[in-house]
């Protein structure tokens, strides 16, 4: 009873946000009303942007307007204001809802049309008659998506909402590339790319002559005897919610600028967003700095001088042809942290590096000159660019200045889940299969859990040209019995909860939520070893599912480490959902025999196909002479051995029979690459009998196949393996090898074709066979790696 209380308990804490709450409850039953259209700007901040010029022009041509139209705001904004800036009274039907709340979540889930600069949040799932347009908000100058190093995971949701997006706005060939490289939408993505120009840029060929009298309402002073220059920092930092910001430093140069320009200009302040809340406390900006409630490009009639720095805003003002300038004061490491598609320097107006070149630059009169280069990138905005795109999106009139990209290819879609992704065999195993995949016949997408944390990262960099990274993260779509549901099937993993209890309703609406309602031909858990990965890809909608067992999987759930068995749970989890997935995949013909025992399952037997660990012997290979090792004594007889020191890998029968060689073969040295949860026993073992001049730990290395190339002998004494991948490469490098007798180790060495089976997997067979090695001096048949690799790869595509 104590554990069913705490099941509720949990699923309770997922209910706590009102708009998510509904949305949950609500997903399946609501319906989507036709002529109906949800506009959100920058998460409700703001009636502006894109969004607003769809609006706009409903409002100015009434005679197309059969809509009934909603605006998002957040509970921040100031709607007073917010509404006289917006010309609602023009049309016959507007409503206002806040963000976050239950009416939000219900005209999200209703509303026909949904129109957004930015993102919708990481709970939301477009439904099938839903019409989504993303406009995004500028051409950026500063890198985007996965051009911004050391960062993978900060578009998780950016790229989760193009991908949804029914269309892209693009406003020129340079934000598609973007799209399509800098997000990897190419291939994958199934929705349509319209370049044609930038809606919010319509006003600055049709420009609002009451701005002045706007600004003036709003707290601005502005002196009509004066010119107007306006000043658009942008914000430092990469991801939004870790925004930096200089406010002092900003108030400082303002203050300078009205010293020195102030009796001819009107020093105006119009900030990033993410950084308003911040800059709007400060009363040294009283009266110059703009409110977020205005569109900047709305501010360009009333601008004679834009000073920005590495804001997109640029590239709509050249569209004037007045006056700007760059004020770059820290280009490098800016330049440093974010990265640049174009440097200030060759872009049509002035640079300055400091407040006094500035000034400097403001009081030199200088023509701005527009090359080919940068025409092309505002070569749409004619005034008309939204009235196009309406009679696109919302009429299906095509025309011929906007050009159409559906960027979905022919090639197969796969998508994986590889598990935590640290360095283990699993994740060895899963970066050569990507490698030796045909890049002309399969897309691949991956999908990512948990943190994103150091080695992560550096095992992603492997694979990061090849694939498509998808993250989960943000609330389950999963309403509250659908919870409940989730979690007794992971506190009661057997096959009576999971055919009484099991989510599906709920596992379809997190596949549709992670996966962004993209279609998959293949959807693989690499992993194996627990329901996480599996919950997203098993009622994806069609596809063929595949789950790998890179081991006994039975024995592997009895796993006892410090008298616990910590896998049990969740690989119990993951064999009572085996029967909902096509193939069950064994790394080796010896895991399939030990399997189909084990689970004794005729239905699932009837399932497994095997396909070996796939090499990437080139790499090894290049790996392997890449740098010098520092381990090995050229002095001395070495052994290395590789993998996680943990029980199934047996290194503490190593070091039991090592004491003994040792006394025998005492000029011999023994490597241990690797770490995990025995490290402090094997370690302290090692001290006990005095080994610590015969035996060295590396801890992780993330490249050892200098050591491994080094050393005279391999040695592998494992307890258990599905199938052996470091003595697979350890081959590759034509090691002499030692393997404990496991009948995966017996399959790869073929009976000691290649190497020497060891009797046994104790440390009198290890000690035995490691003498023996070292008496007789034999020597094997050379292992053909690039055969292997051919019938492993064939036989992964076979099942895929």
């Amino acid at each position: 009873m104590k554990k069913i209380k705490s099941v509720i308990k949990k699923v309770r804490r997922e209910f706590s946000n009102r708009a998510l709450t509904y949305y949950k409850m609500h997903y399946e039953s609501s319906k989507v009303v036709s002529n109906t259209i949800l506009y959100e700007s920058r998460d409700g901040k703001a009636f502006s942007d894109s969004p607003y010029a769809f609006f706009a022009y409903f409002a100015n041509h009434p005679e197309q307007d059969d809509y009934q139209h909603t605006w998002v705001y957040d509970g921040n904004v100031d709607l007073t204001l917010a509404k006289k800036l917006l010309p609602h009274h023009k049309l016959k039907s507007v409503k206002f809802v806040k963000r976050n709340t239950k009416e939000y979540g219900r005209a999200l889930l209703t509303s026909e049309y949904l129109i957004n600069n930015s993102t919708f949040q990481p709970w939301f799932i477009k439904k099938e008659n839903q019409v989504y347009v993303n406009t995004w908000h500028g051409t950026p100058l500063k890198k985007m998506g996965f051009d911004i190093e050391d960062n993978p995971k900060g578009s998780q949701n950016v790229l989760r909402n193009f991908l949804m997006a029914d269309y892209l706005i693009s406003p020129n060939n340079h934000m598609t590339d973007v799209f399509l490289k800098s997000y990897k939408l190419e291939g994958l993505y199934e929705g349509t790319i319209l370049e044609g120009g930038l809606p919010r840029n319509d006003w600055i060929s049709n420009p609002d002559i009451t701005m002045a009298t706007q600004l003036r309402d709003s707290g601005i002073i502005l002196d009509s005897t004066k010119k107007v220059l306006l000043y658009t920092p942008t914000y430092r930092g990469v991801l939004q919610n870790e925004a930096a910001d200089d406010i002092e430093k900003l108030v400082s140069d303002v203050k300078y600028l009205v010293n020195h320009v102030g009796d001819e200009y009107n020093i105006l302040i119009k900030v990033h967003p993410f950084v308003y809340g911040k800059a709007v406390l400060n009363e040294n900006l009283k009266g110059r700095l703009v409110s977020d409630l205005f569109d900047v490009n709305k501010l360009f009639e009333v601008t004679d001088i834009l000073v920005t720095d590495y804001s997109s805003v640029l590239f709509d003002y050249l569209i004037t042809k007045k006056r700007l300038i760059y004020y770059i004061w820290d280009s490098e490491d800016y330049t440093d942290d974010r990265g640049m598609y174009f440097s200030p320097e060759n872009l049509p107006g002035d640079v300055a590096t400091t407040i006094v070149e500035l000034v400097d630059a403001i009081r030199v009169q200088h023509q701005v000159t527009i090359d080919e280069s940068i025409d092309r990138l505002i070569r749409y905005d004619d005034g008309s660019v939204t009235k196009r795109y309406v009679q696109r999106i919302f009429h299906g009139e095509k025309s011929g200045i906007i050009q159409e990209f559906k960027p979905r290819s022919q090639k197969e879609h796969l998508i994986f889940y590889p598990g935590g992704f640290l360095t283990n065999g699993i994740t060895t195993s899963f970066i050569n299969l990507v490698h030796q995949l045909p890049e002309e016949k399969y897309d691949i997408t991956v999908l990512f859990g948990g943190r994103m944390s150091e080695q992560k990262f550096l095992n992603y960099n492997q694979i990061s040209s090849k694939v498509r990274p998808l993250f989960v993260f943000g609330r389950t779509a999963m309403g509250f019995r659908e919870q409940i549901k989730f979690q007794l099937l992971k506190k009661f993993p057997n096959k009576f909860i999971n055919k009484f209890f099991y989510p599906k309703t709920g596992f379809r609406l997190d596949a549709n939520r992670i996966l962004a309602n993209t279609h998959f031909d293949t959807l693989v858990d690499f992993s194996g070893y627990s329901l996480y990965g599996s919950r997203y890809l098993l009622e994806h909608s069609g596809g063929n599912k595949l789950i790998y067992l890179h081991n006994d999987i039975v024995s592997d759930a009895n796993r006892v480490i410090d008298g616990k068995r910590p896998l049990l749970k969740n690989v119990k989890a993951a064999i009572a959902n085996y029967s909902r997935f096509d193939t069950l995949v064994n790394v080796s013909d010896a895991v399939l025999l030990e399997n189909q025992k084990r689970l004794a399952d005729e239905k699932l037997n009837s399932k497994m196909r095997v396909a070996p660990n796939v090499l990437d012997y080139n790499r090894v290979i290049e790996l392997a002479n890449q740098s010098s090792d520092e381990w090995v004594d050229k002095s001395k007889v070495s052994f290395v051995t590789v993998g996680r020191l943990s029980p199934e890998k047996n290194q503490k029968n190593l070091l039991v029979a090592w004491r003994d060689f040792v006394s025998k073969y005492p000029n011999s040295q023994l490597i241990i690459v690797g770490y995990g949860p025995l490290e402090a026993e094997l370690r302290s073992f090692v001290k006990e009998n005095e080994l610590s001049d015969s035996v060295i730990f590396t801890g992780l290395l993330m490249n050892p196949y200098p050591t491994i190339l080094a050393a005279n002998y391999f040695v592998f004494p494992s307890m258990w393996e599905g199938q052996g991948l470091a003595l697979l490469e350890a081959l590759v490098l034509h090691k002499r090898v030692i393997a404990s007798n496991i009948p995966t180790n017996r399959e790869i060495l073929g009976q000691n074709r290649y190497g020497l089976v060891a009797k046994g997997t104790d440390a009198i067979c290890i000690l035995e066979a490691m003498s023996r090695m070292m008496e007789t001096n034999r020597e094997f048949e050379a292992f053909d790696f690039v055969e292997y690799n051919r019938k492993a790869i064939q036989a992964a595509e076979d099942i895929f």
